[in-house]
């Protein structure tokens, strides 16, 4: 697992105990150090803040530190606030292209399990698919479709984000823009000894040859036995189940992305099965229900 909050604090560390670091042949005295935190939950993209004074001169650097090792994912709790974050206002029409775009991949997927398949449990039902950032495609993934300076700025630096992470706080101090990244540096945290090792490695992200993106899509499920769903995560494409003529249907929705959870469409899902004669989640079996062929794995 990364150990990113090991490598930040090593980072911080070393350059408080310095108290001076030299960057582009420029000397500074380090006036504050740290880690900055949204005005409320959440995170913001700088994991590490330093201002410098050069000879009464003062210079920001926020920092956003990645592993190379385990740098895949560069996002995995997406819900409506952070896509908004990432892709601004219109991130729904971005998302609703992009899952349109692969459209024919969603309607392949099977959606009920009656036996499970590793390492979705038996008696499943899909709700839909929740949505990551990643730099590698996977089975049901898409490109994400912002210019290489749109994906810098959204995605790594963080320009989008609201006011209360955007302006984060370091010390009790508000500090105007300090949540948005300006420099990446790629590490481990046995690489990091000295403030050399920092200040030598840093890039502008506006510099940095990022690989592209991904669209992720994974599938939030619905454990009838257990009557319980894979976490309260948005949707961006839902599922809606019906009974027309007696046997199940179902419909893919790619409107309204991440507007509802898997947890939300619980209740239809219930009343489907319940004109099937399945009054309590307990019962239901699907081995048990004729449901349709291009449902089942």
């Amino acid at each position: 697992m990364p150990r990113y909050s090991e490598l930040e604090n090593k980072i911080i560390r070393i350059i408080q105990n310095d108290g001076q670091f030299v960057y582009a042949g420029e000397g500074y005295s380090v006036l504050k150090v740290g880690k900055p935190r949204p005005q409320g939950s959440g995170e913001c993209k700088t994991d590490v803040y330093i201002l410098g004074d050069s000879n009464g001169f003062q210079r920001e650097f926020k920092i956003s530190v990645k592993s190379r090792r385990t740098n895949e994912f560069q996002e995995n709790k997406v819900n409506a606030e952070r896509a908004e974050s990432f892709f601004g206002e219109n991130y729904e029409d971005i998302i609703e292209r992009t899952t349109r775009s692969i459209s024919s991949k969603f309607r392949e997927q099977p959606l009920l399990f009656a036996s499970g398949k590793h390492p979705t449990k038996p008696n499943s039902v899909t709700m839909g698919w929740k949505l990551e950032i990643a730099d590698k495609p996977r089975r049901l993934s898409a490109p994400l479709h912002l210019s290489d300076q749109e994906a810098r700025d959204f995605i790594y630096k963080g320009i989008n984000l609201p006011d209360n992470k955007r302006n984060s706080v370091l010390d009790g101090e508000v500090i105007y823009d300090s949540g948005v990244a300006e420099y990446m540096l790629y590490a481990e945290v046995d690489e990091i000894c000295t403030t050399s090792d920092i200040f030598d490695n840093i890039q502008l992200i506006d510099d940095v040859e990022f690989e592209p993106l991904y669209l992720i899509f994974t599938a939030n499920n619905y454990r009838t036995v257990e009557n319980s769903t894979d976490g309260a995560r948005p949707l961006a494409v839902r599922v809606h189940y019906n009974v027309i003529r007696g046997r199940l249907s179902h419909s893919l929705a790619f409107n309204n992305p991440l507007a509802l959870t898997g947890k939300d469409l619980v209740p239809e899902v219930r009343q489907a099965f319940s004109q099937l004669g399945v009054l309590h989640p307990s019962e239901l079996h699907l081995d048990q229900i004729e449901v349709p062929s291009i449902l089942l794995p």
